[in-house]
């Protein structure tokens, strides 16, 4: 058969497209997990993702909060570990190890939350030719096995961690503490002693001050009257961490008086109150 003759910059034309596309396809992540001992580790933001888990490749999701993660790969052909840190907003997921032929180790922990949150748990999705397998669990660290068909079967993983707003409350201080004079100096801002019950609450304590409801002995709207100071103090304070704003408590008081019972909502600050004070 006849060779047709090419001139030279023709044949250099085609020896480039034809570099061109080995090195894109060198390039692909897809094809990288088709390629015997093919490894890439971190696939860049602007990589497909699908929030699934897919064989030969370890996926990780942020859901509640933006985190920061600290991420190790083993590339057990090689013997070589890979290891950094890289941080997710809220909904967004990134493809942290994609590895053919024998496989790597992955181990994905999350370092720090968005201040505010913390985690809450991890779900964990396993996928393998005979199925998908799934855990939860509430510590930060995840390690999977991925691999392509030499030796490990094909094998892939998806973490996906969700976080939740830190638990507010768990301190409060009593009565007893509020109206101790030597603790006068804890009172926040702008509440003091002498002024009135009635300058905040429902006047269920004519002309009375908040030292003097705090310091009165009895039971039902007495007693309600005493945590319902502490209370304030307590939602008032920026060293207490307490369960309740100022705008619940008083909301919660005025909703009660006048009333019939006043031994729930007692009870319900008192538990409040009682949590255990953090000052002095």
């Amino acid at each position: 058969m006849r060779i047709p003759f090419l001139p030279l910059r023709a044949l250099a034309a085609i020896a480039g497209v034809v570099a061109l596309a080995a090195c894109e396809a060198a390039n692909d992540p897809a094809e990288l997990s088709q390629s015997a001992g093919a490894a890439y580790v971190v696939l860049p933001p602007s990589n497909p993702w699908n929030g699934a888990a897919d064989v030969e490749e370890f996926e990780l999701c942020k859901y509640g909060s933006s985190a920061t993660f600290g991420y190790s790969v083993f590339d057990r052909k090689t013997s070589t570990t890979t290891a950094g840190s890289l941080s997710l907003n809220d909904g967004e997921c990134r493809v942290i190890a994609l590895f053919g032929d024998v496989g790597a180790d992955v181990t994905v922990s999350e370092t720090a939350a968005q201040s505010g949150f913390q985690l809450n748990r991890v779900d964990v999705d396993v996928i393998t030719t005979s199925g998908t397998t799934s855990y939860t669990q509430t510590t930060p660290t995840v390690t999977e096995f991925i691999s392509g068909t030499n030796g490990g079967g094909l094998r892939g993983a998806l973490a996906e961690y969700y976080n939740a707003g830190v638990p507010h409350g768990g301190e409060g201080c009593t009565p007893g503490y509020w109206k101790q004079p030597q603790h006068f100096d804890s009172w926040p801002a702008p509440y003091q002693p002498t002024d009135l019950f009635s300058a905040y609450f429902e006047n269920a304590f004519p002309g009375m001050t908040l030292l003097q409801v705090l310091s009165q002995g009895g039971g039902k709207l007495i007693a309600l009257g005493r945590h319902t100071v502490a209370a304030l103090l307590n939602s008032a304070s920026s060293g207490v961490d307490y369960n309740l704003t100022t705008a619940q408590v008083i909301a919660e008081f005025n909703a009660t008086y006048p009333a019939s019972n006043y031994g729930p909502q007692k009870d319900r600050f008192a538990g409040f109150n009682e949590q255990g004070c953090p000052l002095n």
